[in-house]
């Protein structure tokens, strides 16, 4: 498809950290709209630079920008969902992969007839350290002409965070905790990477309605609130109970998996050098977690 021809209404950038609840939260936001709705799941770019000679002048640039899937959706219901390469793929070839999602993407387009009006894009960067910012080829990510562009920063309280992506086999680093302080102090205020974005707490998100219909107004949405009954499958489910509670995702046990992991060793490790992430936490989630289990004074 030759994306020049198509139009869109909203384009939202979600920038979230895995298993921060993120995926429920987009499959709410796409819920907002009856129209065509296009999603660009878990994505990649490239981004270089060569200046060659300050005599000569020459300058090349190179930027690419791609998705691990591509999810449809019509009348808030997904109805096709095409997986351009499976998670585990190519994880030590970077470049390869994403030249694999790309072409996936295009032959994608070109097999299936999806109108060229869509009431939004959605697409989201995942473990992204917000002072990379900068150098994300958003020219490269556009799919079409949007009215409007959100930038969208959704964070989960670093304590059940942690045990959801511990549990579900995700690796935990230094380079993972310093995203999430990135984006934690992107929506403290103290940095302003994004522009004037969307800051969900999940935390709130996913206990108190009220808090979602006043995301929702920030949108200019007045309808009824599309609720959170649905677990999203773009991400795998819950690290817990996988699809369990896929039709009643609110009765899920979300805001307490710290519980269950609070006297293992390997959980309590990742926070014995994480000063800067606790504190952090106490001025975000006042109301969440707090490290007293783990042997640490409040901060």
């Amino acid at each position: 498809m030759n994306f020049d021809s198509v139009t869109i209404g909203h384009e939202f950038r979600v920038y979230a950290m895995k298993r921060s609840g993120h995926h429920a939260v987009m499959s709410w936001l796409m819920a907002h709209f009856s129209g065509p709705v296009y999603f660009l799941n878990n994505c990649s770019f490239r981004h270089e630079e060569l200046f060659s000679s300050t005599r000569v002048g020459t300058f090349s640039r190179a930027c690419e920008f791609g998705g691990r899937v591509s999810v449809f959706l019509r009348d808030g219901a997904v109805v096709r969902r095409v997986e351009h390469l499976r998670k585990d793929s190519l994880l030590d070839r970077p470049r390869e992969r994403l030249e694999t999602l790309i072409r996936g993407e295009r032959d994608t387009f070109a097999a299936i007839e999806f109108p060229t009006e869509w009431d939004a894009y959605v697409f989201n960067l995942e473990d992204f350290d917000l002072r990379h910012h900068a150098h994300v080829p958003f020219e490269a990510a556009r799919r079409g002409h949007a009215a409007a562009v959100h930038d969208v920063l959704v964070l989960r309280d670093p304590y059940n965070w942690l045990a959801s992506r511990l549990k579900g086999g995700f690796p935990v680093d230094r380079t993972v905790i310093d995203a999430w302080v990135s984006q934690c102090r992107e929506a403290l205020g103290q940095t302003s990477y994004l522009s004037d974005p969307l800051v969900v707490n999940y935390d709130r998100w996913f206990s108190e309605a009220e808090y979602r219909r006043e995301l929702s107004a920030r949108l200019g949405y007045a309808g009824p609130d599309p609720g959170i009954g649905e677990t999203a499958d773009f991400g795998g489910g819950s690290s817990f109970s996988g699809f369990e509670f896929r039709d009643r995702a609110e009765q899920m046990d979300v805001l307490n998996r710290w519980k269950v992991l609070r006297d293992d060793r390997e959980y309590r490790e990742l926070f014995r050098e994480a000063d800067e992430l606790i504190e952090l936490a106490g001025r975000y989630f006042p109301d969440g977690p707090r490290p007293e289990f783990l042997g640490r004074p409040a901060p």
